[in-house]
């Protein structure tokens, strides 16, 4: 059956007002609001409560800072690549930073793209010879952890250095995390986080993509260095450097989606949320949405049985949901609303750039699941039958707009069914 213009203009109006809610969930005003308070002296975030000293400071850098506050603001790092602007503000944090004492506080505030505007290259390498390898890291398809692996060890203020610079000033970060998993010591590349900086990591990631031999002069020695310390009680003052530091985040992909789920609850829909760490080449993701998207078809039309649809989607590659998962999958297929069911995933897939193309990853995995949903309607004419709607959107900063769009038309529906059942009939 084919879903008319009006009712299809309705489901796309749906999903953009479940996409709005998970972005209005993890906004800074919002989680500023509902998750930090100030009162006699005491700063609260969430479940913690820290005495302020004498006197507060605060730095931030990211693309979430603008809005928490009345302070001022710097631009900078245009297409998320450290620049000159960076380069200028980073000085003015660290000037301030390097001034602090025992009866300061600096509130500290993170969030993505924090790696590209804090930006202080180690004065032994050339900061374009930097800059070529990260976008080498990226072009080659590096995920977005293994990158800020290689950022700290590049970098004065990553992987710590920015927290060692404003020691003994108690420090109080708060993180919008836009990496899965939510690992502190790689958002913006960890800035207040203690580093050991270790060489292994980094060559593994280099090797792995082909670059390590790439590498030359003052770069691939800066790499592949070990920070050795004569005196072990220079180690331990590192240490005791990061004691006065407490990192919390305040809001991640978690928040966006449970906040999209609620909003398609509001709109009768049954939401499921397979998971918010999908990670992996942006196509394979595509494959697992298309294969459990197939799948639910076969279930709710009854030509697959409980027991082999089990089976069948929980070793679908990427998404590896877990046997309670893949069991409320199925009772909701049983249970679901008129105005139909919607799949809820997050994380970040990986892009490996070929040619000169435009766009960004949620393009290209729109692009994929159009084209691979379409090949699953010429394997078995029946999936025509049900109206798939895919939206793929990111919470934190653009994706390539351009003038590109992806539409399967009802026309190459209706002309893959035909030529299905005109082999069929040769079959036959």
């Amino acid at each position: 059956m084919s879903m008319d213009k009006k009712a299809l203009e309705h489901s796309k109006s749906v999903l953009k007002d479940m996409y709005f809610a998970g972005i209005h969930a993890v906004s800074p005003i919002t989680l500023v609001s509902n998750k930090v308070k100030f009162k006699d002296g005491m700063l609260y975030v969430k479940d913690e409560s820290f005495e302020t000293k004498q006197n507060v400071y605060l730095v931030g850098f990211g693309k979430a800072v603008m809005g928490t506050s009345v302070v001022k603001y710097c631009e900078g790092a245009v297409n998320n690549h450290p620049d000159d602007r960076s380069l200028e503000t980073t000085h003015e944090i660290i000037d301030l930073v390097e001034s602090l004492t025992e009866n300061d506080t600096l509130i500290v505030l993170i969030s993505g793209g924090g790696s590209a505007l804090l930006y202080m290259p180690r004065p032994s390498i050339d900061r374009d010879d930097k800059l070529l390898l990260c976008k080498a890291l990226q072009a080659a398809g590096a995920d977005i952890k293994e990158l800020n692996i290689v950022r700290s060890k590049l970098s004065m203020v990553k992987g710590g250095g920015l927290a060692r610079m404003a020691y003994p000033a108690s420090i109080i970060t708060l993180i919008l995390s836009d990496i899965v998993g939510d690992p502190v010591e790689l958002i913006a590349s960890g800035p207040t986080v203690y580093s050991n900086k270790r060489p292994r990591e980094v060559i593994a990631i280099l090797k792995k993509y082909n670059l390590f031999e790439r590498v030359e002069g003052d770069t691939k020695k800066l790499l592949t260095a070990t920070e050795r310390f004569k005196d072990k009680h220079l180690l331990t003052r590192r240490k005791k450097q990061f004691k006065h530091v407490t990192n919390i985040i305040l809001g991640n992909n978690a928040v966006a989606i449970e906040a999209a789920s609620l909003e398609a609850y509001r709109n009768k829909l049954t939401p499921i949320i397979l998971r918010s760490d999908v990670v992996g080449d942006v196509h394979d993701v595509s494959l697992a949405y298309v294969h459990i998207c197939s799948l639910i078809c076969l279930a709710m039309d009854k030509t697959l049985e409980k027991e082999e649809f089990f089976e069948k989607v929980k070793d679908i590659p990427i998404l590896s949901l877990s046997a309670a998962k893949v069991d409320e999958i199925y009772n909701e297929i049983d249970n679901v609303s008129e105005e139909g069911l919607v799949l809820i995933g997050g994380g970040e897939p990986t892009v490996v750039v070929k040619g000169n193309g435009k766009g960004g990853r949620n393009q290209e995995l729109a692009l994929h699941f159009s084209l691979d949903w379409l090949a699953k309607i010429k394997s078995y004419y029946q999936f025509a039958n049900y109206e798939v709607i895919m939206l793929s959107a990111g919470t934190d900063g653009q994706d390539g707009p351009t003038d590109a769009a992806v539409i399967v038309r009802e026309e190459e529906k209706k002309e893959a069914i035909r030529k299905k059942k005109e082999e069929e009939e040769e079959q036959r």
